[in-house]
């Protein structure tokens, strides 16, 4: 056979191969399910220990809800936002052990669906006191 030959029914197979397969059709991939936003917990409240801070909030009943994030800033640096769970946790409660008496900090937690997409944050300030200083060391959730 020739090389004219052979790459003439090269250039024929090629083009069947591609008639039979739908090259060069559009193909237009499968419509992916939106998911509902996902909504951010309410009823955020924190309460200041001497040693800890606990914060609580009401469970997101949406079905594609993964769990929750926990941020922190420091009171002299609310700019600086620290994530204080890796992973999301499942709880409506969470204690942070890492504080300092006398410091202030404001949390912020968010809802995370299970394609890891976060709700808009609720934020709460927390102060924590000496034991015993007499002062109410309960924070509510700030609205904007």
């Amino acid at each position: 056979m020739s090389a004219n030959k052979l790459y003439i029914t090269m250039i024929v197979l090629l083009g069947a191969c591609a008639l039979i397969a739908g090259c060069g059709d559009e193909t237009v991939a499968p419509p992916v399910a939106e998911e509902a936003p996902i909504l951010p917990p309410q009823n955020f409240v924190s309460e200041a220990q001497s040693a800890s801070v606990i914060l609580t909030w009401d469970a997101n009943t949406q079905g594609h809800l993964l769990g929750y994030n926990v941020y922190r800033s420091d009171g002299g640096q609310l700019d600086v936002i620290t994530l204080l769970t890796p992973t999301p946790i499942t709880e409506t409660t969470y204690e942070d052990f890492t504080v300092v008496q006398g410091a202030g900090y404001r949390y912020r937690v968010t809802s995370v669906s299970r394609i890891h997409k976060e709700s808009q944050h609720v934020m709460v300030d927390a102060v924590v006191h000496e034991p015993g200083a007499g002062i109410e060391g309960k924070g509510k959730q700030i609205k904007f």
